[in-house]
């Protein structure tokens, strides 16, 4: 559920010119714990007391919940949400604030933001809102279809089987101990760099750009990668090649607009 809602208001509190970079940390965010609990892992490998080892990596992925739940009565509310419930004077005074600038007295790109909500909020009043309607309309029906499309070919990627499955593929090799959870860590590490580098570009470079260099990237790596398969057997080889494609992959997929900056 977090991970649907944190991107849809990221996008309507962020401003319009920075929305990309803004949505596009959600992706970042991600990997980042990923990474985390990457490092965790390989840290509680070296501890001596064997009921240490799972409990802390159990133990610490409650933190992050818990500051956000703490946290939450602080978050600003969504000003789509307000001006949609008849408060568009709270609206107004969250935008300010979300738009203030050091020094800055011009309360314009604010005012203009909240009319824009309004006058977008009024025209769509009419209109049915459920799932079936939305579905009727050609409209939003493409637009839904574009949203599952694109999530649907980044999941289809396959990062997040080799991500989820690293270590056992390491272990398929013979590698053990420490050294699979190390590569884990480094793997990561470097996805959620790129995946920041995304962010940065992607308000820049353009969605689209971004997201079929990605994709066309990654077909490309793959097809790659089933050749050298097909062609090799010898262990060393596959280990060179597992090691080797996940980073490619990673690469050129986390460089492309994350799914969420483009559905906002």
């Amino acid at each position: 559920m977090i991970n649907v809602i944190t991107p849809v208001y990221q996008s309507e509190v962020a401003p319009p010119r920075i929305r990309g970079r803004m949505v596009g940390t959600h992706g970042f965010s991600l990997v980042l714990g990923y990474n985390l609990a990457a490092w965790t892992g390989l840290g509680c490998y070296f501890a001596k007391n064997l009921q240490l080892q799972w409990r802390l990596c159990l133990a610490l992925p409650a933190v992050a919940p818990a500051i956000l739940g703490l946290g939450s009565s602080l978050i600003p509310e969504s000003p789509r949400w307000l001006v949609r419930n008849n408060r568009s004077s709270e609206a107004l005074k969250i935008l300010t604030t979300l738009h203030h600038e050091p020094g800055a007295l011009d309360t314009s790109a604010a005012q203009a933001e909240c009319q824009a909500i309004e006058a977008q909020i009024e025209a769509e009043s009419d209109k049915a809102t459920s799932f079936l309607s939305i579905m009727k309309n050609p409209s939003y029906r493409k637009r839904v279809f574009i949203g599952l499309f694109v999530q649907c070919a980044a999941q289809s990627t396959g990062v997040l089987v080799v991500n989820n499955y690293q270590v056992l593929l390491y272990n398929g090799l013979g590698l053990y101990g420490y050294l699979p959870l190390l590569l884990y860590a480094v793997y990561t590490a470097w996805a959620a760099f790129l995946n920041w580098a995304g962010a940065m570009f992607v308000d820049r470079v353009g969605r689209i750009r971004m997201l079929i260099i990605g994709l066309v990237g990654c077909s490309l790596m793959l097809a790659a990668e089933a050749a050298m398969v097909s062609s090799s057997s010898s262990p060393s080889s596959l280990f060179t090649l597992l090691v080797s494609m996940p980073s490619a992959i990673s690469t050129v997929q986390r460089f492309s607009p994350q799914p969420f900056a483009l559905k906002a």
